[in-house]
């Protein structure tokens, strides 16, 4: 299965007042206005198309400050796939009703 990240500049997550001492070397070489993702487990990379490399993580560290920051400053959520699927189909089923009906 598919694993979701989203995208933001490094400016953004280095307002967390944890960051300095959370962050990994390989973070303090990137700018400002790099983008950064966070994951579902709310570790940071700097490549999104390989979430395993650890290499690349710029946060491995999760507190509850972090997953905090995560939720009510950046509004990081992950999401809910099922229900995204249900409204897709049934606004699907709701429009071919709908070009039955004009026929």
């Amino acid at each position: 299965m598919p694993k979701y990240c989203k995208a933001y500049k490094l400016e953004d997550l280095r307002k967390f007042s944890g960051w300095s001492a959370a962050a990994t070397t390989a973070e303090k070489e990137m700018e400002d206005n790099d983008l950064a993702y966070v994951m579902e487990s709310l570790k940071v990379t700097k490549n999104c198309l390989d979430l395993d490399n650890e290499e690349d993580f710029l946060l491995n560290d999760v507190s509850n400050e972090w997953e905090a920051f995560c939720k009510e400053d950046l509004k990081f959520e992950v999401p809910d796939w099922e229900a995204e699927s249900e409204r897709v189909r049934q606004h699907l089923k709701e429009l071919e009703e709908k070009e039955g009906k004009e026929s």
